[in-house]
């Protein structure tokens, strides 16, 4: 039965190996909007759950994501308080 998942093939070090599974494509998620940041996270904790990536890794990329969604919240009350401020006057 097919799985979804293309193997790829390994040159074997020894008579043993076998072919190894290769890793599911990532999608480019544009982290513009703090809706694909906060896909980008789930799939990062989804990551982690399934020992895809591990825990060092996935905190600093964590970090890196919530300071981004921080700066794009900042950046969306700027824009709408410009445009509040265009309003009154």
């Amino acid at each position: 039965m097919a799985t979804g998942r293309k193997l790829k093939i390994v040159a074997p070090e020894s008579q043993g190996e076998t072919a190894q599974p290769a890793p599911p494509a990532r999608r480019k998620t544009r982290l513009n909007t703090a809706g694909n940041v906060r896909v980008e996270l789930a799939r990062l904790y989804h990551e982690l759950r399934r020992g895809e990536v591990d825990s060092d890794t996935a905190r600093a990329a964590t970090f890196i994501l919530r300071s981004l969604l921080e700066s794009l919240r900042l950046d969306h009350f700027e824009q709408r308080l410009d445009e509040l401020e265009l309003e009154v006057r």
